[in-house]
């Protein structure tokens, strides 16, 4: 049975998820269907309260959810990704339920994430969403190879990691319910992304969708911080308490993410309002929606956080910038800034900036880490976490901290696995600068290359704080749906360009090869007469010699 004094959060949610509906900022020439998805993204989310609140066994709030994701989703592929990324972030992912099963332990560990890849990534992925390539398209592949090599590298890092996890100790049904895992937690939804967004409209819904759930999000962690209430913390056992520790002597903001991804995803979300203020009926409205944002930002007491704005700030420079070299400056200086500050905090100590000494910590983690990369520079250990090399950093709570997504990674899979990883972004964000660059030559609206500025600040400043948090909460699903989505944005960019672009050969347009008629004129200018050995006038047989 739900606690009473957990109940009573309920009407709090509802009333601040309906304050973000009534100040979403809408515009007249939003289509039919965005106005649509909007009330559906909101429907889901009230729904989902009401569900998580007054129901006390977890198995049965998940299942209902279920229900109603197949009952709101909307038909078309990509709104139907839209209302995916909406909604997906509705329910804690540690609020979880062991899914028994006769003979075995149990079949698998359900969460919200696993139960929306289900009913709503796997029939795009099974049933269709990717039109059937024409023979020119397929001609073209050689042009769009940036993107195909994101998707290559992509699945080969899925690949490693799959294969390389099973060198832990485990039965065979747990080797099954880790391929399940992979299936549905990172194969399923970049799948559904590339095949189901085509197009620069399908772009623009899908980040529409995005723009629906972190404005539900800044809402609810407003309200959690104005009211310092940790809302969504008795949902689980002790799972959630460590989204609402402590930090300067005040409470983190608690809703259903980790603080850290909070707050990347507030940055993400004011670059969406950017983009959002381009066409908004009040152009203004986009613009008091930033100081929510800045306030959640600064409530989750995150500095990786914090970091990843300052890097969406010089993100935002980058892709303004059109000259090549001023790019290149503007990336390398950043890098050599952060280098040189980082540098000088390690000679004077991180006493002035960090009274907890969790740069000590990172420092430690990352020197013993590099230890353990020599021993197994390749592939890497999967059993890394119980190796007596890191017992010094083993803290209060009995757990290994390692605080470092890219060194998680390099330490279970090897420099292999952190390099298809690292390759995956650059290839991802790179693309998206190019398609970028080529929808500003063209000057489009401020729509589609605001959209790829968006996704370009999200992936850098999440790749950034990367450094500072490892995989937890929703991390890696968000990190897999980024790189889709950058990805789709490259394709839809240069298909946006072939379109402008006069077609030399008819046969792309669909149109039949016209005759080949070739001028009398230009006929004689190729084939010229012979010269005739025979004096001008005179024809042997006909006419008689010339005088």
């Amino acid at each position: 049975m739900i606690p009473f004094h957990t109940m009573q959060a309920a009407p709090f949610l509802l009333a601040a998820l309906a304050a973000a509906f009534l100040a979403l900022p809408r515009a007249k020439s939003d289509p039919e269907d965005w106005r649509g998805l909007a009330v559906r993204v909101f429907a889901y989310w009230a729904i989902s309260i009401l569900l998580l609140f007054t129901i006390s066994a977890r198995f049965i709030p998940l299942v209902a959810l279920g229900l109603v994701a197949l009952a709101l989703a909307p038909k078309a592929p990509a709104q139907k990704i839209a209302f995916y990324i909406g909604v997906v972030f509705a329910v804690p992912s540690e609020y979880q339920e062991y899914v028994p099963f006769p003979g075995v332990n149990y079949l698998i560990i359900l969460n919200h994430a696993k139960v929306l890849a289900l009913v709503l990534l796997l029939p795009l992925c099974v049933g269709g969403g990717k039109a059937a390539a024409s023979p020119s398209a397929r001609g073209r592949r050689r042009e769009n190879g940036i993107w195909r090599k994101a998707d290559i590298l992509f699945g080969i890092w899925i690949a490693i990691v799959a294969i390389l996890d099973l060198r832990m100790t485990q039965t065979f049904t747990n080797s099954l319910r880790h391929f399940a895992d992979i299936g549905l937690e990172l194969v399923l939804p970049y799948l559904a992304v590339r095949r189901s967004v085509r197009s620069m409209n399908d772009i623009q819904i899908v980040l529409w969708g995005l723009l629906l759930g972190l404005l539900i999000l800044t809402a609810l962690g407003l309200l959690s911080g104005l009211q310092n209430w940790l809302h969504y913390k008795p949902l689980g056992d002790n799972a959630l308490g460590w989204t609402g520790a402590f930090r300067g002597g005040g409470v983190r903001v608690n809703v259903t993410l980790s603080s850290i991804l909070l707050g990347q995803l507030m940055v993400v979300c004011m670059a969406l309002l950017f983009w959002r203020r381009r066409v908004a009926d009040q152009p203004w409205l986009p613009l008091m929606w930033l100081l929510p944002c800045a306030f959640v930002l600064e409530a989750t007491g995150s500095r990786g956080a914090i970091l990843a704005a300052i890097v969406a700030v010089g993100g935002l420079v980058y892709f303004r910038t059109r000259a090549a070299g001023t790019r290149t400056f503007i990336g390398v200086g950043g890098a050599s800034l952060l280098a040189i500050t980082y540098m000088t905090l390690q000679s004077t100590g991180f006493d002035a900036v960090d009274e907890y000494g969790t740069f000590d910590y990172r420092q430690q983690l990352l020197e013993t880490a590099a230890v353990k990369i020599r021993q197994v520079p390749l592939l890497g250990d999967a059993d890394y976490y119980d190796d007596p090399l890191f017992e010094p950093l083993r803290q209060g709570q009995g757990i290994i901290d390692f605080v470092n997504g890219y060194v998680q990674v390099a330490l279970g899979y090897g420099l292999l696995g952190l390099g298809l990883l690292l390759a995956s972004l650059a290839a991802a964000f790179f693309g998206t600068a190019k398609g970028t660059y080529v929808l500003m030559r063209q000057n489009r609206t401020h729509g589609e290359p605001g959209a790829g500025f968006a996704l370009g600040i999200a992936l850098s400043s999440l790749g950034v704080m990367l450094m500072t948090v490892s995989f937890v909460s929703y991390i890696e699903l968000f990190l897999i749906l980024l790189i889709a989505l950058n990805v789709c944005y490259t394709q839809a960019a240069l298909t946006e360009k072939r379109k402008a672009e006069p077609s030399l050969n008819p046969t792309e347009a669909g149109e039949p090869p016209a005759p080949s008629r070739r001028p009398l004129a230009a006929e004689a200018e190729r084939e010229p007469a012979s010269v005739s050995p025979w004096p001008q006038g005179y024809t042997p047989g006909r006419t008689g010699w010339p005088s």
